[in-house]
């Protein structure tokens, strides 16, 4: 790759000069187009891609540059803050000291190599100076006439306008697994920006897209080979589908000249996705492949929002490109006005109704503030479903917490009251989960109103009185600027009564309850599946400024180990938390080598109680008796990730929760807290374990 030339030149750099942020920019259309860096913990690639792109920097508005591309001659500032040369670029990334190189072709300086000192200033020496010069003329030749030699000697095969389709469409990455039947596509990562980040499971890239994108509501992609790499994403993309989560799922398949003549690897992958996806298609016509997708893309992004999937033969992917690149997809937002009828219905109940419930969903991720200003406007107080969990902050003093399994008390007391007349439901499926076992005590009694984007949830599991299909944000304005403002003044009871020991060890309980208060406050929190994911619900307090994110609908196990990544690409200014459990940890764990692999500092809380907790709790209830294999031998899972170069620690009473402070201080990449228990503390499990009778 192209990259291991500029990798070289900035080892090479860095070792001269002893600062280790050292960046490529190329000049394209007056402006800077960041190419490469290194990836330290002061400023890595993705944030510093991502600030390029939001904030673009031009030449002519930027005198430093102005004097580099003119004078064509290396510039130092030595500080900053006292040389009136130094742009605002600089002080936003935190730049106290800065040599920038010209790269210069043909008497033209097209790219710029970048030498920031960041935090601290450094004095560059002479020989510093020279040495880099040197270093830079001699590096730089190669690459440029790297970049020729692949675009003379390439056609512009189809695989190359794949991926300028999807950059178009703002696609930063894609988590897959090579394969021979997708090699083309991932050559093409050469010459396009887009980051592969390569899992260790195509399971595990599966649910990573689907995090992504279900958390920044862009198109996540996965890619891997035909047949066993699609099978092994099976699991992701039906996750994806019960999420409604837009993720393009691509795959090769063997040259058309071999289909039906049983080679390698080959399979109808087509027809086995199409029960989990909204779309799927092998594309057999070279001349189509764009069109296809195009077309599929934006059946992902048209709400209701799901999976699809489109496979490509390996000689149509080499092909030469006869079609044009589309343009940029645009999905049109559905107008409030096709709804007026039923949002007029929805304020006069409102309006009529002193005293109701609102009930947040998944779908109302991103909304925060108007759901909070629509329930200080009502003085309605808000039940959150698990999937709806941290929507709004633990802090806010009208939310009674999660409903739904392993739900608040205070939440639980109200629903069952006799205190609300009306309930209204916003960006909710009610699920199983979020219904108590599709308990009808939700709406049995009071004046019921749904509103979704997606129309197949109306009525689905409650004959509710109004069903709005629109979008919830321009719901929530129409309601708040159609109903008086209420005069009523909600007391929020305590959420669960006070901590009692019933158990020996450590307390999952306490220790959800006081991580909020170590971790940053916009920690992003994720959970998998297990037992321990009952105590998340209940008793994790999501602070302002923080979120939460569970397919608690299909809830597969090792989903938010791996999903977890996916996240951190969406908000990779945000700290990132996982809750799992030993279970889940064999299952995916293998993706925290992936964290690894790219430094991301996840942090991974896996509670380690040596068996299989849902499972023999479960069938200790159901049937009075368990199996042996239900409990397992232990092993020290933060001794397993020591070993491997993963730092690790291992609590097992509560009062150690003071180590993690330092611990997790200046991580450069994951990290994994296990918690170790004997599982006897008392689970709130009964919702789950009663529909299982």
């Amino acid at each position: 790759m192209r990259t291991k030339i500029l990798d070289e030149l900035f080892t090479k750099i860095a070792d001269a000069t002893k600062v280790i942020d050292v960046a490529y920019h190329e000049i394209v259309d007056g402006k800077l187009n960041p190419i490469h860096k290194t990836d330290t913990s002061l400023l890595g690639i993705e944030t510093w891609k991502k600030e390029h792109k939001k904030n673009p920097v031009y030449i002519e508005q930027t005198a430093v540059l102005k004097e580099i591309v003119t004078e064509k001659k290396t510039i130092v500032i030595m500080d900053t803050h006292s040389d009136s040369r130094s742009a605002n670029e600089f002080f936003f990334f935190g730049i106290e000291s800065i040599m920038i190189i010209p790269v210069i072709k043909d008497n033209t300086v097209v790219g710029i190599v970048v030498v920031p000192s960041i935090r601290s200033p450094h004095f560059f020496t002479q020989k510093e100076i020279e040495t880099c010069n040197e270093l830079v003329n001699h590096y730089m030749p190669k690459y440029l006439e790297s970049l020729s030699s692949v675009n003379e000697g390439k056609k512009n095969r189809i695989a190359d306008g794949i991926l300028s389709f999807l950059k178009q469409n703002g696609v930063d990455f894609v988590f897959g697994i090579p394969a021979g039947t997708v090699s083309p596509i991932f050559d093409a990562m050469n010459d396009i920006d887009i980051k592969p980040v390569i899992t260790k499971n195509e399971a595990g890239a599966a649910y990573m897209a689907a995090r992504y994108a279900s958390v920044s509501k862009k198109l996540g992609v996965c890619i891997g080979a035909g047949g066993v790499g699609v099978n092994n994403m099976i699991n992701g993309i039906a996750d994806a589908m019960r999420a409604k989560s837009p993720v393009l799922v691509l795959s090769g398949y063997v040259n058309r000249k071999y289909i039906g003549k049983g080679a390698l690897q080959e399979l109808d992958t087509e027809h086995i996705l199409k029960p989990i996806t909204k779309y799927s298609k092998t594309i057999l016509d070279e001349k189509c492949v764009l069109s296809e997708l195009e077309k599929a893309i934006r059946i992902a992004l048209t709400p209701p929002c799901g999976p699809v999937h489109i496979s490509i033969p390996l000689d149509i992917q080499l092909s030469e490109i006869s079609e044009a690149i589309p343009d940029k997809i645009t999905i049109p937002q559905k107008d409030y006005r096709d709804s007026i009828e039923d949002l007029n219905k929805a304020v006069s109940v409102i309006s009529r109704e002193k005293f109701g419930i609102i009930m947040v969903g998944k779908g109302c991720r991103g909304l925060s503030k108007e759901v909070m200003e629509l329930s200080e406007h009502l003085q309605w107080p808000i039940i959150v479903t698990p999937e709806g969990k941290g929507v709004v902050p633990a802090t806010f003093p009208l939310n009674l917490g999660t409903y739904g399994y392993c739900g608040s008390d205070a939440a639980v007391q109200y629903v069952e009251s006799d205190l609300a007349t009306c309930i209204l439901i916003l960006g909710s499926s009610l699920g199983e989960c979020s219904t108590c076992n599709f308990n009808d005590s939700l709406v049995k009694g009071r004046k019921s109103i749904h509103v979704d984007l997606d129309i197949r949830e109306f009525s689905k599991v409650f004959n509710t009185d109004i069903n709005i299909n629109c979008d919830i944000k321009d719901a929530i304005s129409f309601i708040l600027n159609n109903t008086p403002k209420s005069a009523n003044h909600f007391e929020r009871p305590p959420l669960n009564p006070p901590y009692i020991k019933n158990h020996e060890g450590l307390s999952i309980r306490l220790f959800i309850e006081e991580i909020t208060k170590i971790l940053p406050q916009n920690t992003f929190y994720l959970s998998d599946l297990g037992e321990y994911m009952n105590f998340v619900f209940k008793y994790l307090e999501i602070p302002d400024g923080g979120d939460f994110e569970i397919n608690l609908n299909y809830a597969a196990m090792g989903s938010s180990l791996a999903g977890a990544i996916g996240v951190h690409y969406a908000y990779s200014n945000r700290p990132i938390a996982v809750f799992a459990g030993d279970g889940s940890f064999y299952m995916n764990g293998s993706e925290i080598l992936t964290a690894k692999e790219y430094n991301l500092p996840i942090i991974y809380i896996i509670v380690n109680n040596a068996m299989l907790a849902y499972v023999e709790h479960g069938h200790q209830f159901l049937y009075g008796r368990v199996l042996d294999g239900f409990k397992t031998h232990r092993i020290s899972i933060s001794e397993m990730m020591n070993s491997i170069g993963i730092k690790a620690i291992s609590i097992d009473k509560i009062e150690d929760i003071h180590k993690i402070k330092d611990f997790i201080g200046n991580i450069d990449g994951p990290c994994v807290i296990e918690l170790v228990t004997d599982g006897s503390e008392k689970a709130p499990i009964m919702d789950r374990l009663k529909a299982l009778k």
